[in-house]
C-alpha cells in the first residue's frame, strides 16, 4: 500500500472509533437522562444554564462522526458488497447443483431471484438449455447464509457494519424514550 491509502485507512479507523464512542456516550446520556450543570476545566468551573445544549452538541458530533465514517468507508470498502456477492453466488451454485448435474451458466441476477441455464451441446455449439430459477425461500436462505458467512468469516462485519449498528443505538434510545 502507498502512503495515501495508509493515511485513508488510519482516518477510517479514527472515524470508526469516534463514531462508536460518540454513539455509546449519546445512547447512555439519552437513556439515563444525564444532564451536566457544571464543567471543571483546569481548575475553572463553568456553569451550564441550558443542559440541553450538551445533548444538542452530542447529536451534532454524532452526525458529523457518522458522515465522516460513511465517507471514509465508501472511499475504501466497496469490497463488502463484492464479498457478499461472492458468498451469495457460492450458495446459489449449491442450490443449482441440487437441481441439475449438467454444466450451467448464471446469466441473470435480480434482487429476488437468479436465473441459470444448462449448457446444451448441440452439434458442437453451446446453446442455452433448460432454465433453472432460484427464487423464494431457497434464494432467501442463500442470501441469509451469505450474510452469516460475511459476518463470521471476514473482518468486514466488525470493520464496516458494526459501527453503523452501534451508531443506530442513539436513535433507537431516542425513539424508545418517546414511547
Amino acid at each position: 500500500m502507498n502512503a495515501m491509502s495508509d493515511n485513508v485507512f488510519e482516518q477510517l479507523r479514527r472515524s470508526r472509533r469516534n463514531l462508536m464512542a460518540v454513539s455509546i456516550i449519546l445512547s447512555f446520556a439519552s437513556y439515563a437522562g444525564l444532564s451536566i450543570n457544571t464543567i471543571n476545566l483546569l481548575g475553572n468551573e463553568f456553569t451550564i444554564s441550558n443542559p440541553n445544549a450538551i445533548q444538542i452538541a452530542l447529536w451534532v458530533l454524532w452526525a458529523y462522526s457518522l458522515w465522516q465514517f460513511w465517507g471514509y468507508s465508501n472511499e475504501i470498502e466497496r469490497g463488502v458488497f463484492l464479498k457478499y456477492r461472492t458468498f451469495l453466488e457460492k450458495n446459489v451454485r449449491r442450490e443449482i447443483d441440487k437441481k441439475t448435474s449438467a454444466e450451467y451458466d448464471i446469466y441473470e441476477t435480480y434482487r429476488t431471484h437468479w436465473i441459470a441455464n444448462e449448457r446444451a451441446n448441440v452439434s458442437g455449439f453451446l446453446e442455452r438449455g433448460k432454465e433453472i430459477k432460484i427464487e423464494g425461500w431457497a434464494f432467501h436462505s442463500c442470501k441469509a447464509r451469505a450474510v452469516i458467512s460475511l459476518c463470521l468469516h471476514t473482518s468486514k462485519f466488525s470493520d464496516y457494519i458494526l459501527p453503523f449498528l452501534v451508531a443506530s443505538s442513539p436513535v433507537i434510545v431516542l425513539l424508545l424514550n418517546q414511547i
